[in-house]
């Protein structure tokens, strides 16, 4: 029998899709015990119906349960990952809007500035309940932490309970597949990286043995239009850093105070909102891959509607593809 791992927050099934499609990657784990906990009854049944079409695929004997008591789902676990919201993004929206009416615009706000700070009340909280929980029902077990802001919410753990915590972000693999494809490279990349949540630095960076940092030094001002916020703190520190310029831009003010006349909110100006995803435009978030001048790429300020118009398309996707019977 397999290990136990407690998904708590199962229900966003992005996360909960992509580390059970991992965990299947494994033979070593095809036999685990998956625990998926959430409070929404129906986006827990989506990602129930996602772990069995996977291990279905990949004729895994690995088993599913999911329920709505966080306490059976910790039970006697191996592992617990830990991938909520608490309150959804109508949180999200109140972190956001409130400190805007103030002049301060947050891109993500979800790791540092008024957002971070109220986001980490709001999660460690939370967070600190699981952990407590842990220590009465699988007080060995390793609590993986997806929930932002990672820093704050391992912090607590940590320091105020006697649980094993490590925080977990994909942000660093996806930054090697994105300079794999500046350099022009098929296969993977070897880094070296260091840092904290989300501001982590690839101190290293080579290929089959040969050191590529000088083929990106080479092609960086080739590159830095596609990428312009991390391509600029890597000139100005010397080493590319792996988060998304979301995450970058709001951390360093200038990126923001250079061009303070471009801040313009989507409810203030919706004629400049209208996109592909229902709003997009001037206020929408730096992106990676697109081109576009420098401004255009700038956080102006996060915008509520596009991110919830953006996350009801994938849920009402992923819906469809559960329902044609869509290998995972």
């Amino acid at each position: 029998m397999g290990p136990k791992i407690a998904f708590i927050g199962a229900g966003s099934f992005i996360f909960a899709r992509t580390i059970i499609t991992d965990l299947m990657c494994f033979p070593e784990l095809r036999d685990v015990r998956l625990s998926l906990m959430d409070v929404d009854r129906e986006r827990l049944a989506v990602s129930e119906n996602l772990a069995r079409q996977v291990i279905a695929q990949v004729k895994a004997p690995a088993t599913v349960t999911a329920t709505t008591d966080r306490h059976a789902a910790l039970e006697g676990a191996d592992y617990v990952v830990a991938m909520f919201e608490p309150d959804g993004l109508a949180a999200r929206k109140t972190e956001i809007e409130a400190p805007l009416t103030f002049g301060v615009p947050q891109c993500v706000g979800d790791t540092l500035g008024p957002g971070g700070i109220f986001k980490g009340i709001r999660t460690a909280t939370v967070l600190l309940d699981v952990a407590r929980d842990m220590e009465r029902l699988c007080p060995d077990a390793l609590l993986m932490n997806y929930v932002n802001p990672m820093a704050i919410n391992c912090w607590a753990v940590n320091r105020l309970t006697k649980i094993r915590c490590i925080g977990m972000c994909h942000g660093y693999a996806r930054s090697m597949q994105r300079l794999a494809h500046y350099l022009g490279i098929e296969g993977e990349l070897e880094g070296k990286g260091a840092g904290i949540n989300h501001m982590c630095w690839i101190l290293g960076l080579w290929h089959e043995g040969r050191d590529v940092y000088p083929e990106l030094w080479a092609k960086i001002d080739e590159v830095l239009p596609d990428d312009p916020i991390r391509f600029s703190i890597m000139k100005t520190f010397g080493y590319f850093v792996t988060e998304s310029p979301y995450h970058m831009a709001e951390y360093v003010p200038y990126f923001t105070k250079r061009f303070a006349p471009l801040k313009v909110h989507a409810a203030a100006a919706p004629e400049l909102n209208y996109g592909l995803f229902g709003w997009g435009g001037r206020t929408v978030q730096p992106s990676e891959g697109s081109g576009g001048r420098l401004e255009q790429k700038l956080p102006i300020a996060w915008d509520i509607q596009l991110y919830e118009g953006q996350h009801q398309a994938t849920y009402e996707r992923q819906m469809e593809a559960i329902r044609r019977g869509d290998p995972v």
